[in-house]
């Protein structure tokens, strides 16, 4: 899951050109890139599960109060670093995440399973956050079921903070960039790649809903999510191929499908810079009729990428964020300050 202790996974065989694969996956972010894989283990540990007396409650509970401190000085630590490189989406996934840490009813949870059932914080978290992303993965809305993803990363980066163990991940140094390939990678940890040290991502789990994948997306990093079964063919070391257009990955890519590739590369990047250059002309058909171009987002601060983008709107604005990553409704005064900011930033666009 994300936000697990992760650490590059040695390789299981040194590569030796095995034969080319082509695995499906989902576009989560466009663009092709090919690269050596870095592998990256993501690995739960395991949770204590221990009765304490009634005189170690409020030690307990301190100890919760504590890790959720650290947890959310770390996020806004990675928010904080990301804001000025590459700005509003990225933060603002990351600050919605301080608010699920530090959020009441968690709190009063914890507090009930270790007050009354006399179980300790690690066994209190896990069972809570169990039911919360259970009840989301029994959704039918598939944006729901994403969503319980957020949960498991909130678990892991406390229970981190509570154990003491792992540290989040981060891309090895090296002459050239890489393809990372996992099987769930953190918003935290993907909000801090770089273009220059990552050429793609490559993930098992995930839907062009994931947080990382709306990361990757911000950050312009070509990614493919949901590719199954992709960890039980790759080692480090190996060349890849990512499709993020249409959601394949080639693993050990002959000399001509590499050449493919370097041409469908050459001519994606080709019409994104003559998109990005055309983007304040009018979006006309050859028959000259004028089409209004706007945008479809899901996060208040998305505006600004469909602005970058020229849009010339929002059309779409999927309003679930506010309610699903929490367990209590939004006021109507933060419902008004959420629309105000998505009006204002497009103003005076619809």
């Amino acid at each position: 899951m994300s936000g697990s202790e992760e650490s590059v996974r040695e390789p299981v065989r040194e590569p030796s050109s095995p034969p080319e694969m082509t695995l499906g996956g989902i576009g989560g972010s466009p663009g092709i890139a090919v690269g050596q894989v870095v592998v990256v283990e993501g690995g739960r540990a395991g949770v204590v599960h221990r009765r304490i007396k009634g005189h170690q409650v409020e030690e307990e509970l301190g100890r919760f109060d504590a890790a959720v401190e650290k947890t959310a000085a770390e996020l806004r630590e990675v928010a904080e670093k990301v804001r000025s490189r590459a700005g509003a989406a990225e933060t603002s996934i990351l600050e919605a995440y301080v608010l699920m840490v530090t959020d009441s009813t968690l709190r009063e949870e914890i507090e009930r399973r270790v007050r009354l059932d006399r179980q300790c914080v690690e066994w209190a978290l896990d069972n809570a956050m169990y039911e919360m992303t259970a009840q989301l993965r029994d959704a039918e809305d598939a944006y729901l079921v994403e969503r319980s993803h957020d949960f498991e990363f909130i678990r892991d980066r406390i229970m981190r903070a509570l154990t003491g163990r792992g540290r989040s991940f981060v891309v090895p140094e090296g002459p050239e960039p890489v393809v990372l390939v996992a099987h769930d990678l953190s918003p935290a940890e993907t909000a801090t790649l770089s273009k220059d040290r990552v050429l793609g991502l490559v993930t098992e789990d995930g839907t062009r809903t994931s947080h990382t994948a709306i990361l990757a997306r911000a950050l312009e990093i070509p990614a493919v999510v949901g590719a199954r079964g992709v960890l039980d063919h790759v080692a480090n070391g190996d060349t890849i191929g990512v499709d993020g257009v249409h959601g394949r990955v080639v693993l050990s890519p002959s000399e001509a499908a590499l050449a493919t590739l370097q041409r469908r590369a050459e001519r994606y990047y080709a019409m994104t810079r003559g998109l990005r250059e055309r983007r304040k002309d009018p979006a006309v058909t050859r028959c000259g009729t004028p089409i209004k171009l706007q945008a479809n987002i899901e996060l208040a601060v998305e505006a600004n990428i469909a602005l970058d983008h020229g849009a010339e709107g929002i059309g779409l604005y999927r309003t679930e964020f506010l309610y699903v990553d929490r367990r209590t409704l939004p006021d109507e005064e933060e419902q008004y300050a959420t629309y105000r900011r998505v009006v204002e930033r497009m103003a005076p666009l619809p």
